[in-house]
């Protein structure tokens, strides 16, 4: 009787994990957000609603192959054993890319500094919370190649503590240039974006 028991409970747990989990689908180029998401006629287009979504154990969202997004992906929700929460892709073509940055080739993300010189619009500085983490000894920067930066940190007008990366001298290859924390405690929940001013002459430099 045991055996026999435990066999139709164990069958039920299963049917219940597989009666819960669906399948999600995300397509950039034919979505739409305000669909269900739950059909690959009807998938979502951006990746808001995969990052807002309670997902169960036993989901998977799937996008759509041969497709970029700008977007990152927040894994807030969890899985359990023997039920997953399952990232993939669906259709022909390239695995999907997530770029998680802007397309800088759009217009009107840059402004005329001068004939021939554009810039990226100056950002507005917003305070968040206070991280005192975020010091001066704890950023390292290091360029390799042609590329000489300097790190300057000074203060605002209301006392923020300000880290700019500048460069020094443009080059006509790419060269890497790396910002590293040595101490970075991320809160629960929380993002940081890291963005940065650049200007361009109409040579590519």
């Amino acid at each position: 009787m045991k055996r026999i028991f435990f066999t139709v409970f164990a069958v039920l747990m299963c049917l219940g994990v597989c009666a819960s989990a669906e399948n999600f689908y995300v397509d950039a180029q034919n979505g739409n957000d305000a669909n269900s998401g739950t059909t690959q006629e009807n998938a979502w287009k951006t990746l808001r609603n995969v990052n807002t979504h309670p997902f169960q154990p036993g989901d998977t969202i799937a996008l759509r192959s041969g497709q970029v997004w700008r977007e990152q992906i927040l894994c807030r929700h969890s899985g359990r054993p023997g039920a997953p929460i399952t990232y993939t892709s669906y259709g022909k073509g390239p695995k999907p890319e997530l770029r998680g940055s802007l397309d800088m080739t759009r217009p009107e993300l840059w402004e005329r500094y001068a004939p021939g010189i554009w810039v990226t619009p100056e950002d507005k500085v917003r305070t968040l919370g206070s991280y005192p983490e975020f010091q001066e000894g704890n950023w390292h920067h290091y360029s390799e190649g042609k590329a000489r930066t300097r790190w300057n940190v000074s203060k605002d007008e209301e006392g923020r503590t300000l880290c700019t990366l500048q460069t020094l001298q443009p080059t006509d290859r790419a060269c890497d240039i790396q910002l590293t924390c040595s101490v970075f405690t991320l809160p629960q929940n929380h993002a940081f974006r890291l963005r940065c001013r650049v200007r361009l002459t109409k040579n590519g430099d």
